[in-house]
């Protein structure tokens, strides 16, 4: 795994929420099913996402940190479960101190490599000896510990060596390139969600796997025991369909310039016949890449598992994370009562509800009561998240704005209401007719929906297409003359 940052499940918002610890529970014992010795490891943010990336608008560190602590001790509970052999920890793992970090290392069980801790380990998984060291980029002798790292564990017998390291690709690809028998090198830090397949450099792969826990990215080595350390060579189903559709692609490009070239008058004819073969060569390649390689002594085969939705979770792990979400909304409940809305300013409009917006605009808010904006808060009621800081910014109105919603004070504002695309509206509940600059807006800007609609919780989000579907009869289109107020 990388950058799993201290998630335990995916927010429910996206069209097909990926990741679940439940979810990873399921696939990690089907893949000790065939009882091959496994050994499972980690780079980058483990327990913690950087300070301020996961909690909603208006939350103070010392506010989120109770919620915070409570997640990773959680998860360091269940990645003891999946016997997460060692891991480079990230940036944001020291968030709350070294003691924090290591009373949950304590708790997981797991060996921290790199940085402030041990550099390397070796673990013996079915006969074989695997040696493992960490790199982070804030090492400004990275280059150099990687490769004192890596000949130590080869004068100490290890069969297999694989570095785990935090940080940029660039850095990553000089690493793998000038470090000679290192066998893998997985790489975190990057915050992407794409995984590429293995990179060979030099006698080196380079791994990526995605970032909070979105999937597991699976090696199936085949090396033999004291065997002289050669290069792996990737015999993955994966690269091998990577390497023929981009050899295909290039012979498409390369036909249709040929193409071009025959309709041009003047064309040197052996020319296009030379290219010609070389589209030729390309389609060959792209055949001998897409056939089957039969896995070999000094090989691999690699392939990330995605954890869908279709996954079915693991029993136990979903009732852990029903009692931690429960643990977490009672105690936000009252430990966040304090927190009220800060007072509107003289002279400016505050919230007063999608109540108050009934009586002139009947037609509309019967839509927007039947619309996902109208039921969003009864969405975290169900599952005990209402309390979350993860999860309520985005499901009521005007959080942590004057006068609107907070944490626990929401009477009136719980949904996606009027105003939260409009504005506050209590200047134009007493007079319609109040300046335009102080009233609501009828145009809804983009800036407004993608405080929500971002990438992590509204994947799907395009603007245009969003705003076309929000358009109904009385809210942006004409009334029924039957349904007319």
């Amino acid at each position: 795994m990388t950058d799993l940052s201290g998630y335990l499940e995916p927010c429910g918002c996206q069209s097909r929420p990926l990741g679940g610890v439940d979810k990873a529970a399921t696939v990690l014992k089907e893949l000790s099913a065939d009882r091959v010795p496994s050994l499972m490891l980690a780079a980058g943010n483990l327990f913690f996402e950087p300070a301020g990336s996961e909690h909603g608008a208006g939350a103070a560190e010392d506010e989120a940190k109770t919620q915070s602590l409570w997640q990773a001790e959680a998860l360091a509970g269940v990645l003891k479960k999946f016997e997460l052999a060692a891991a480079t920890p990230g940036p944001a793992d020291v968030r709350y101190g070294d003691e924090q970090l290591k009373a949950l290392q304590e708790r997981s069980g797991i060996a921290l490599l790199g940085g402030r801790w041990p550099v390397s380990q070796v673990f013996e998984r079915g006969g074989l000896r695997i040696g493992v060291w960490g790199g982070t980029e804030a090492d400004a002798a990275l280059l150099q510990t990687a490769k004192e790292q890596t000949t130590a564990l080869r004068a100490q017998g290890v069969d297999i060596v694989i570095g785990l390291l935090n940080a940029q690709a660039r850095t990553a690809r000089r690493v793998a390139g000038a470090v000679e028998g290192l066998d893998f090198l997985l790489l975190a830090g990057t915050d992407s969600t794409v995984v590429p397949p293995p990179e060979r450099i030099g006698a080196t792969t380079l791994l990526q796997a995605s970032k909070d826990g979105r999937g597991l990215l699976v090696v199936d080595v085949f090396r033999s025991k004291g065997g002289k350390p050669a290069a792996l060579a990737d015999v993955s189903v994966w690269t091998q369909g990577e390497q023929s559709r981009a050899a295909s692609a290039r012979a498409d490009e390369l036909a249709a310039r040929i193409a071009t070239w025959k309709s041009t008058p003047g064309t040197d004819p052996e020319l296009i016949a030379e290219q010609q073969q070389r589209v030729n060569a390309l389609r060959a390649e792209a055949k001998a890449a897409s056939a089957a390689k039969t896995p070999t002594d000094n090989s691999f085969s690699a392939r990330f598992v995605e954890l869908g939705p279709e996954i079915k979770d693991d029993a136990e792990l979903t009732t852990l994370l029903a009692e931690h979400d429960k643990r977490v909304n009672d105690h936000n409940r009252v430990a966040l009562a304090h927190i009220k809305p800060a007072p509107v300013p003289a002279g400016m409009p505050g919230y007063v509800g999608s109540e108050r917006c009934k009586s002139c605009h009947a037609p509309a808010f019967e839509w927007w009561r039947g619309h996902a904006h109208g039921r969003a808060y009864a969405t975290l009621v169900e599952v005990n998240k209402q309390f979350s800081l993860k999860c309520v910014s985005c499901h009521v109105t005007g959080y942590g704005k004057p006068g609107g919603a907070t944490v626990v004070h929401n009477e009136g504002l719980v949904d996606v209401g009027c105003e939260s695309c409009h504005g506050p509206g209590s200047m134009h509940v007493e007079d319609r007719d109040t300046d335009e600059a102080k009233n609501v807006k009828l145009e809804v800007p983009e800036t407004s929906c993608v405080q929500c609609h971002n990438e992590e919780h509204s994947d799907q989000f395009a603007y245009e297409a969003y705003k076309k579907k929000l358009i109904a009869p009385g809210h942006g289109a004409p009334v029924k003359p039957a349904e007319a107020p």
